[in-house]
């Protein structure tokens, strides 16, 4: 009888050493008691927590609603007439009575170390990648969208009252006293309204170096940035813009030993968040192989656009041919003609026109798990099915995140869905886009697993989150797939997301500092030593119960 009582006991020691702690997240309260129940847990049962963070977007809001806003957002980011494939009246935007107390879940990206470069975090859902941007005297620290789609650079301003601009972090006088407002002003239309604002010079810290440069200072807002954490945009077009041109300024003032930007856009469902932007050249930890270029059209006006070859599924190519495809870091999915994109579709056995999707919106078998790719320059770059089908919807059926709008006349654009899976290099003095190879995702071993979750609105330092000092293991909802630093890693090209509707992922996913190339990170020993601690624990027992029983 003693001998189960103590080998109970025990048992409980060991999953109590180092079993991960469950915890609601806090977008899955009701209301605040539970979160303030979560804490409060952490605090007194001194759990060990493993850094994890998760963001779910705004549950009022749709796939299809995301998908026309996003459209619409994007038309007016290029410039170019309404999209065709999407409704021509705007709804305004809904305002969430919980955004007066928001704080945004930031997955952040670990430290890098390669010069002139800087992490690239994102929400957390795949949604929208941004980086640390230091304005001013004061180098006030912000969150800007990095956006190779758009010219203009801008960010919420100290005076503004618009409804996005109370639960971010803002830029001001107060913030600077080397900053000089001019008597120009700037209007940009978006998909639910416009920013406006006074175009103002300061300086821009990236990447550890400063630039002076003009850019907007918004006191109003559209509503389309209740959606996402970052405070402004970044415009990292090669087009002229309402303001400066970040990409010529660096130019001119020979910032980067060469005016070139190489991108990792991380995936939350891999873990780690090793995001990256490198500046003035590449980061070939980044990728494997070679880099394949293909030059910019003469038909882009500035923007990133190079022709693309053709579009495959399982290596039927569709006969999408004499294309451009706008490169573009700041949107999530894939856009194209509604007769490409009905033709793409004809090649993926099972794909049909989503009823429910006003013409533009296409669902697959959940199974297709044969290669999608696309081609340049005569280089096919293969996308994971997870990237380009969501997970299963009301209807049980999985929806395709490549959509039949054309958000510019008689292009396709490709985003986060297609950026996930490539590294890409943007080369100014050259007018080029390359494209490699990413490497394997490293396995719970190699990689980090730690990170730190971020309320975007309540620092403007981007510092870590609340919560007893760390954040903790979250088990997610049963219709979300769980991916912790101890979780077997999914095939090469792995299904949809069960219940995602996003690009990616709506996982609970760890972030964190990436490894040194041919070295063991601190965090990567501790993750062996934790496993290796449930081997210990668990011979322990057994010498216990042994011990025990022959004393019985």
């Amino acid at each position: 009888m003693h001998f189960h009582t103590v080998l109970v006991q025990l048992t409980l020691w060991v999953a109590g050493s180092n079993a991960f702690y469950p915890f609601i997240p806090e977008y899955l309260c009701e209301d605040k008691s539970c979160q303030t129940q979560n804490r409060k847990r952490l605090l007194e049962d001194g759990a060990v927590t493993f850094p994890l963070s998760q963001r779910a977007p705004d549950a009022s809001e749709s796939q299809a609603d995301r998908v026309q806003r996003t459209a619409r957002y994007l038309s007016a980011k290029y410039g170019r007439k309404p999209p065709v494939g999407i409704s021509g009246d705007v709804a305004a935007a809904p305002v969430l009575d919980r955004r007066q107390n928001s704080k945004y879940t930031v997955s952040r990206a670990a430290s890098t170390s390669t010069a002139d470069s800087v992490g690239l975090h994102q929400d957390g859902s795949d949604l929208s990648y941004f980086i640390d941007v230091g304005l001013g005297s004061g180098a006030k620290s912000v969150y800007m969208l990095f956006d190779t789609g758009a010219g203009t650079t801008w960010v919420m301003g100290s005076d503004c009252k618009s409804e996005p601009c109370l639960v971010h972090n803002s830029f001001g006088p107060a913030d600077s006293a080397s900053l000089k407002a001019t008597s120009q002003s700037f209007s940009i239309a978006y998909g639910t309204g416009s920013v406006v604002g006074v175009i103002s010079t300061d300086t821009v810290a990236i990447a550890g170096k400063k630039v002076t440069m003009s850019f907007g200072v918004a006191n109003v807002t559209s509503n389309d940035f209740n959606h996402f954490p970052f405070d402004g945009i970044l415009g990292m077009s090669m087009n002229k813009g309402a303001t400066e041109n970040l990409l010529q300024v660096f130019k001119r003032e020979k910032t980067f030993k060469a005016n070139t930007f190489g991108v990792f856009v991380n995936r939350n469902a891999d873990g780690p968040n090793t995001g990256e932007v490198s500046f003035g050249g590449t980061n070939p930890a980044k990728y494997t192989g070679a880099l394949s270029y293909t030059p910019v059209s003469d038909k882009a006006n500035g923007d990133w656009a190079i022709p693309m070859d053709d579009l495959a599924y399982d290596g039927k190519k569709a006969g999408v041919t004499g294309r451009l495809a706008y490169i573009d870091t700041g949107t999530t999915y894939i856009f194209g003609p509604a007769a490409d994109v009905a033709t793409f579709h004809k090649s993926i056995p099972g794909a049909k026109l989503d009823a429910n999707g006003g013409g533009t919106t296409y669902t697959a078998p959940c199974d297709s798990t044969k290669t999608l790719t696309i081609s340049f320059g005569g280089v096919a770059y293969a996308i994971q099915t997870r990237d380009w089908l969501s997970g299963p919807n009301a209807n049980g059926e999985c929806v395709s995140n490549v959509y039949g709008i054309e958000v510019v006349r008689g292009a396709w654009l490709l985003g986060d869905v297609f950026l996930k899976n490539v590294y890409a290099v943007f080369d100014v003095d050259r007018t080029r886009i390359g494209f490699a190879t990413r490497p394997p995702v490293p396995t719970p071993a190699q990689g980090a697993a730690t990170t730190t979750t971020t309320p975007a609105s309540s620092s403007g330092s981007g510092s870590s989150s609340t919560g007893g000092g760390g954040s903790t293991l979250s088990r997610p909802p049963s219709s979300s797939t769980s991916s912790s630093p101890f979780t077997l890693l999914p095939p090469t090209n792995p299904g949809p997301t069960p219940g995602g509707g996003q690009t990616g992922g709506q996982n609970s996913q760890a972030a964190g500092s990436s490894p040194t190339p041919g070295k063991e990170t601190s965090s990567a020993a501790a993750g062996r030593t934790r496993v290796g601690g449930y081997v210990v624990a668990v011979a322990c027992v057994l010498a216990t119960s042994v011990a025990l029983l022959f004393c019985a």
